[in-house]
């Protein structure tokens, strides 16, 4: 979302992660891949996983053993804007988010939205 609170960019990927956390994880690391690649120097990453907010959020010592590998892999990408907001929202409000991903769950899609904002 843009200052006045307009979708910027919204992105839905495949994933074979047999645990939802790790797929959200993974789809973080794909939103900051794109950050990175459109030079955004600030970003707000919404997430109705509380699970993954906290992993990325805590400290590298609190985190999973399992989830390292992605914590770093985001923490590394982070570093290249210069604010990154990990955000948990709950997943009633990301509902409209939650419709997308399922509509387009079969394939890997990342767009700009930004033609859809006034």
């Amino acid at each position: 979302m843009d200052l006045s609170l307009w979708l910027v960019q919204a992105g839905a990927k495949c994933s074979f992660a047999a645990d939802p956390h790790f797929a959200e994880l993974e789809a973080i690391k794909t939103g900051l891949i794109q950050a990175k690649a459109r030079q955004w120097s600030s970003v707000v990453i919404e997430s109705d996983s509380a699970l993954a907010i906290k992993i990325l959020s805590d400290p590298i010592r609190s985190c999973p053993w399992s989830a390292k590998t992605l914590k770093m892999d985001c923490v590394a990408l982070s570093n290249f804007c210069t604010s990154v907001e990990f955000r948990w929202i709950p997943r009633d409000i990301t509902f409209a988010a939650h419709n997308f991903t399922m509509w387009s769950r079969m394939s890997s899609f990342f767009s700009d939205y930004s033609h859809l904002c006034p």
